[in-house]
This record gives C-alpha cells, sequence and structure tokens, in this order.
C-alpha cells in the first residue's frame, strides 16, 4: 500500500494483547504494515481490491489447471468443482472491473 500520501495524522486505540497479536500476524502474512493492514481492512481501495481479486485469480488459475488434468482421471466430482470454479471466476472478474 505504499504511495506518495503523506501521512501527518495519529490515531491511538486500546487493545488486548491477543487482538494487538493478530493484528501484527494478519499484517505479516499479507506483508504489510500493522498501519496499512488496518487500514486496508478499514478502509479498502478499489486499487487494492482490484490486486487483491487478480491475486486470487493467479491462484485459482493454477488450481484449474491442476484439477483439469486430474478430470481425465473420470472423476464426476471434478466436472462439479470446475463448475463451481467458472462461476468464481465470473464473480472475481465482475470485482475486478468494478461492477
Amino acid at each position: 500500500m505504499k504511495n506518495q500520501r503523506s501521512r501527518t495524522e495519529s490515531l491511538t486505540i486500546r487493545l488486548t494483547a491477543e487482538e494487538k497479536s493478530r493484528l501484527k500476524a494478519g499484517a505479516e502474512k499479507m506483508k504489510l504494515s500493522v498501519t496499512d493492514y488496518i487500514l486496508l481492512s478499514a478502509l479498502p481501495t478499489q486499487t487494492v481490491m482490484t490486486e487483491q481479486v487478480k491475486v486470487i485469480l493467479k491462484k485459482l488459475t493454477e488450481v484449474q489447471k491442476a484439477v483439469c488434468k486430474n478430470a481425465e482421471s473420470g472423476y464426476l466430482e471434478w466436472e462439479e468443482i470446475i463448475d463451481r470454479q467458472e462461476m468464481i471466476y465470473q464473480q472475481l472478474f465482475s470485482l475486478a472491473r468494478g461492477a
């Protein structure tokens, strides 16, 4: 979430040790500062959401390729999985376009 804006304001909050630990863990998992993680959670922007959708689509594409390889083995469940993935793709593409 790094950009050129200047942060001149501060906000102090009170939270439990567990809540603080969860915020830090969430930020580390997403490779963000705690500040950016909190801002992203509270004030998601279209740009950030679009980038998240792109990451999800990339991972979903990888999964679908693996599923397609295994679908040739004749499992009926694979067809249902592929159909559901296609539905997810369409929803994510709509989100990415801002629909």
